[in-house]
This record gives structure tokens, C-alpha cells and sequence, in this order.
């Protein structure tokens, strides 16, 4: 016996309808049982859903080829791209700022020429960072080249510990701030690259998949 889904009437586990309020029953569904872990299943599962084994070994469809696990290859590529995008807006910040350091400057000292130079480089690699991070996303190959040799980030620590050393020169404090900050960001990219070493296996074979 079973009850109607209405009015819980006892009715037979045959019928369509109940016998007290008219009320059509839905049709029971087939089950089946895993042959591993013996837990109830739909008729037409294929894998249980509690052990993952096939339901029926002799009916479960081959694979032709294994599937190679994903790794968190997919995860690290939206991490590297969400730290390039704050280094680039980091960047773009230091850039502004060196800039306007070197406008000020310009009438009185040569310090004004560095500052701007140094501040279009860091501009340039504001822009280059906010392009590499969208890039990726959709085409994660390439990573590894760009991290792979560390010259490029000691050059970009180096001229920035310039400017840290101009505002020490200078006593001026606005330029001392404005090269600690850049300091660090060299800093932090650094540290992104070692990230990205440390995830060299996964990101070779991703960019093997996406070539």
C-alpha cells in the first residue's frame, strides 16, 4: 500500500488515481541497485552516486581514451591573472606619480628627466600586465615564458630603487614614498613569479592542451 500525495489516503500501490480525492498519482519510478555499495539508484544510472563505480560493470560504457585529471591548473591561471590586473593597477599608480614627481622637478633638476623616464616604463608595464591578464583567460599559453627568467623583474626593482634613492639624495619625502611603493610592487611581483614556479607542471600541461 502506499498513500496518496494529496490527502495520504492508503491506497493500492497500482493505482493511477486516489479513491478519495481523484488526485493522479505519479507513476513510480524503476530503481536499481549498485552492485559495489548495494545503495538504491535510478533505473538508468550508469555510475553510483555514492561510490562512483559502474552500476553494472558488463553494460558500462568504455572510455577510449583515460582523461587526464585537470589538476587546479585552471584555478592558478585566475589567480595569476587576478594578482597581474593589482599589479597593474598597482603600477599604473607609481607610474602617475613619478610622473607628476618629474613635471615638478623638471625646472631645477635632471632628477625631474629620471623620474619621467622611469614613470613611462612603469606606465608601459601597467598596460602590458592589464593586457597579459585578460589574455590568459582566455588563452593560458605563455605563462611560463614571461616568469621563466627573473632579469626582467631585478631591471624593474633596480630603477625604481632609483628613485628611492633620488627622494634620500633630495631629502624629499614625496619622492622617498613614491620609490618604497614602487619597491614593494617589484617586490610583489617577484613573489608572483615564484608562484608561478612553484605551479610549473600544471601550467606546461595546460599550455599543452591549448596549443
Amino acid at each position: 500500500m502506499k498513500k496518496c500525495i494529496k490527502c495520504e489516503r492508503a491506497i493500492s500501490d497500482d493505482a493511477k488515481f486516489c479513491t478519495k480525492c481523484g488526485t493522479r498519482q505519479p507513476a513510480d519510478t524503476p530503481h536499481v541497485f549498485c552492485s559495489q555499495c548495494g545503495r538504491e539508484l535510478p533505473s538508468d544510472a550508469i555510475y553510483c552516486a555514492y561510490c562512483a563505480q559502474p552500476v553494472n560493470p558488463k553494460n558500462t560504457p568504455r572510455a577510449t581514451a583515460p582523461i587526464a585529471p585537470a589538476h587546479n591548473a585552471p584555478g592558478v591561471v585566475v589567480t595569476i591573472s587576478e594578482r597581474e590586473k593589482i599589479s597593474a593597477i598597482f603600477w599604473a599608480i607609481v607610474g602617475v606619480l613619478q610622473l607628476i614627481c618629474g613635471f615638478i622637478w623638471i625646472p631645477f633638476d635632471i632628477s625631474g628627466l629620471i623620474f619621467l623616464g622611469i614613470g613611462a616604463l612603469n606606465l608601459w608595464s601597467a598596460y602590458n600586465s592589464f593586457k597579459f591578464s585578460k589574455r590568459i583567460l582566455g588563452e593560458p599559453v605563455g605563462i611560463l615564458l614571461r616568469y621563466e627568467k627573473i632579469v626582467a623583474f631585478v631591471i624593474t626593482l633596480v630603477y625604481n630603487l632609483i628613485i628611492f634613492i633620488i627622494g634620500l639624495v633630495e631629502i624629499n619625502a614625496f619622492a622617498i614614498i613614491i620609490g618604497l611603493f614602487a619597491v614593494v610592487v617589484s617586490a610583489l611581483d617577484i613573489r608572483l613569479r615564484s608562484f608561478v614556479l612553484q605551479n610549473r607542471e600544471e601550467l606546461a600541461q595546460l599550455e599543452l592542451r591549448n596549443q
